[in-house]
């Protein structure tokens, strides 16, 4: 867990910068708190949901001991306005778990926009406090901290709000989920991929999607 003196917390709070339900534009080795948002405030991320998993995770030790276990719900939804893909996760920590999670870290997003946030119309009641990326921009990852005024660890019984990452890619590819606190669980998840030259024409002139596929979900 990571733990900030007063000095350090206030250092800290200082490298990031608050934000309302506008977009929080995450470069690579930077840091933002985040406010949440919604559909009302921003109407591009409705979409159709085309991968809705759900991975189970334990989280051990170096040890072999274990801390936590529960259930990760991964959603890559296409947005109706430009076609690109947002990637969400929601964090369920199992009741019997000993210990709260502290941090998610998603890969691999090197050479993508991201754009990331929190759902408050979501599922869920913990919200992430701040994310940050990694200097490779590779890696983005959600904090929930123990800062005092922020919600939190995602509590052994509790859940997380729907976290997302926004991008500008329009087709994805294995990934990974990493999980972190007392112990580390790593859960197959996705990332962001080039389309194959056929798929790409095929998107540019509008046809992808819309032969052969039932919209059974939408995320508003």
């Amino acid at each position: 867990m990571r733990k900030f003196g007063v000095t350090g917390l206030i250092v800290f709070l200082l490298t990031v910068t608050a934000t309302g339900s506008g977009a929080v534009v995450l470069l690579p080795g930077s840091a933002e708190l985040l406010a949440g948002t919604t559909s009302a405030s921003r109407p591009e991320l409705a979409g159709t949901v085309i991968v809705d998993d759900l991975k189970s995770f334990t989280g051990i030790d170096s040890y072999g001991n274990i801390w936590f276990s529960g259930d990760l719900q991964v959603r890559i939804v296409r947005e109706d306005i430009s076609g690109t893909l947002d990637f969400y996760y929601k964090i369920s920590n199992s009741a019997g778990s000993l210990d709260g999670i502290e941090r998610i870290s998603l890969s691999d997003f090197t050479g993508w926009d991201t754009d990331v946030d929190w759902r408050i119309d979501g599922l869920g009641s913990v919200a992430p406090s701040y994310a940050d990326r990694q200097l490779s921009g590779g890696t983005v990852s959600f904090n929930f901290t123990n800062f005092p005024g922020t919600p939190g660890l995602v509590a052994p019984g509790s859940e997380s709000r729907f976290i997302f990452i926004k991008t500008n890619a329009t087709s994805y590819t294995a990934g990974s989920a990493v999980l972190i606190d007392g112990g580390i669980a790593s859960v197959r998840a996705y990332a962001p991929a080039l389309p194959e030259a056929g798929a790409l024409f095929l998107f540019g002139t509008g046809l992808i999607g819309l032969v052969g596929y039932r919209r059974v979900r939408r995320m508003q």
